[in-house]
């Protein structure tokens, strides 16, 4: 009995020593100096994202390792090296923000730069102070433009210890009077992020010059201050 389970179990180890062992998964760089990972079997990955000793690649769909700008769903950037990046990065001379999971941030303010739907920062030496008074101070943070409207990004910092609702009235663009989308509530001592929005079909002669008002309210609508503003974009 004892003979037969020792040369069943040699038998066993026979076979298992015969079967093929699977390799490690490794980088494999190509013919064209692009990099690719093999997995486990020897096989290229591809269309996937991979965690590999602490940082995450994006392999594209001709199995190769990507670089710059990755879209999928989101958009990503990912080094020479091929890692994914976070926080800020430099392209063609462009400044982006990308956040702690790699995701390009748009439409924001971060670390006190307006960021526009593009995902592109705005320069900070830009910023202008259109009104500054005991109610309110206004910031120009910087220019968006989408498919149907050009956007004043501004910030507001509401300095009394009222809500406040600020409005724009009788504005023009390059001298043109136009009508501007713009009301923002604001609670006592915080601030927000908002924009003045004009329509592209009113602004038919450039955009460069905005003047205009700032009307203060209170939450109950009552005028309290009506101030001037420009700024030459």
């Amino acid at each position: 009995m004892k003979k037969r389970f020792l040369a069943s179990l040699l038998t066993g180890l026979l076979i298992v020593g015969a079967l093929p062992v699977g390799a490690s998964a490794e980088w494999k760089q190509n013919s064209d100096s692009t990099w690719s990972w093999l997995d486990s079997d020897g096989d290229p990955i591809y269309y996937e994202w991979k965690y590999i000793n602490g940082n995450w690649y994006f392999f594209n769909s001709d199995k190769t390792m990507a670089t710059g700008w990755v879209t999928d769903i989101y958009t990503y950037y990912m080094g020479a090296d091929g890692a994914m990046k976070t926080g800020w990065i430099t392209d063609n001379g462009k400044s982006y923000y990308l956040g702690a999971d790699g995701k390009l941030v748009k439409d924001t303010v971060v670390d006190g730069i307006y960021i526009n739907e593009k995902g592109v920062a705005q320069p900070k030496e830009a910023q202008k102070v259109l009104l500054d008074n005991k109610y309110v101070k206004i910031t120009y943070l910087g220019f968006n433009e989408t498919g149907y409207s050009k956007q004043l990004k501004v910030q507001i910092d509401n300095k009394s210890n009222q809500e406040l609702i600020i409005q724009t009235d009788k504005t023009s663009v390059n001298g043109y009077m136009v009508y501007a989308l713009f009301s923002s509530t604001v609670l006592s001592g915080k601030s927000a992020i908002d924009e003045i929005e004009f329509n592209d079909s009113d602004v038919t002669n450039g955009f460069n010059t905005i003047e205009g008002k700032f009307t203060i309210n209170r939450a109950d609508c009552t005028r309290i201050e009506n101030d001037a503003f420009s700024i030459n974009l």
